[in-house]
This record gives structure tokens, sequence and C-alpha cells, in this order.
């Protein structure tokens, strides 16, 4: 029994898209070779089942991992925050939503489909090059309505940069 590590030392200066491509191709050979039992990303904090993995549609989107927490105040209102894990691995910023009242199935949606777009998008040029998101712009949200976006470090650990999505007044749990 055996672990093997794959990581990249000089794709850096690549596109996105194509770090995540290369990265994937080699975890795909890699895996043909060597039948794994399990493929773990421990930046995702994903296990894949191989078979499953091979089988995909290979895209940076499977670099992504979208996580639901369930937050429980003292006077028992639930609140929810979803994050995605992976964009920072590839050297943007993660996304993040603290909510309350909206499906967190459509929510889960709706970070997977906005991740997909920045990846495709790639960091931007300038100061704040990890994200094609303006920090303080509006960013069309789940809802129909344009929800708020700021930069700042997560709620949730692995403690991070991200872009933080505040929905309309009755769905915010800021």
């Amino acid at each position: 029994r055996f672990a093997l590590t794959v990581g990249e030392l000089t794709s850096l200066a690549m596109p996105v898209a194509e770090r995540a491509h290369f990265l994937l191709e080699s975890v795909k050979a890699l895996s043909e070779e060597h039948a794994p039992l399990a493929i773990s990303w421990p930046m995702l904090e994903r296990f894949d089942e191989p078979l499953a993995f091979m089988e995909a549609e290979t895209g940076p989107l499977q670099l992504v991992n979208v996580r639901l927490f369930v937050l429980v105040s003292p006077d028992a209102v639930r609140t929810f925050v979803m994050d995605t894990l992976g964009l920072s691995a590839l050297g943007m910023l993660d996304l993040q939503l603290h909510f309350r009242g909206l499906e967190p199935e459509r929510m889960a949606t709706y970070l997977y489909s906005l991740a997909d777009e920045l990846l495709a998008e790639g960091p931007a040029e300038g100061l704040h090059s990890a994200c094609p998101i303006d920090d303080g712009s509006e960013v069309l949200g789940a809802t129909g309505v344009p929800w708020m976006s700021r930069y700042e470090m997560s709620i949730m650990e692995p403690r991070r940069g991200v872009v933080d999505l505040t929905p309309e007044a009755s769905f915010s749990a800021r």
C-alpha cells in the first residue's frame, strides 16, 4: 500500500484553465496506471471515487468543492454559511455566502455556476488580481437581483481570502 502525491511547481504563470487541465489530466493518467482506492483532494476537503472521476468531463470545476455549514444561534435561529474550496488553490479568491431562507441546494448550484464563470474568465489584471469580481461590486444573485460583493477573510476554516456575497436583506444572515 502506498500514497502518491501530485502537485505543481512550475505552472503558476499559466492561465488557470490550463493549469487545471494539466493537473486533472495528470491525476487521471496516474489513476489509470495505479488504480487507486480513492482520490483525495486535501485542499478541497473531498474524496473522489476513481472510476467516477475518470469518467467525468475534465474541467476546472472538478477542482472546486462547495461546503455547507448550519449555524444555530442561542435563540435557535438557523442560518447557513456556504463556501467554495479550490479557487484559492488556483490563485483566486474562494466564494462565501452567509444566508437564511434560501434553499441550500439552489445556493450550491449558484456557487458552482459562479465558480465556473470565474474559472473560465481567470484572475483579473492589476492590484487585486485574484478575482474577476471587483471588491464592492454587484453580482447577479441567485434570487435574480444584484448582491453586493466584498473581499474579506473566510468565516469558516481554512482561513483564506474570499469574495463574500451578500443577498438582499430578507435573505442575508449578516
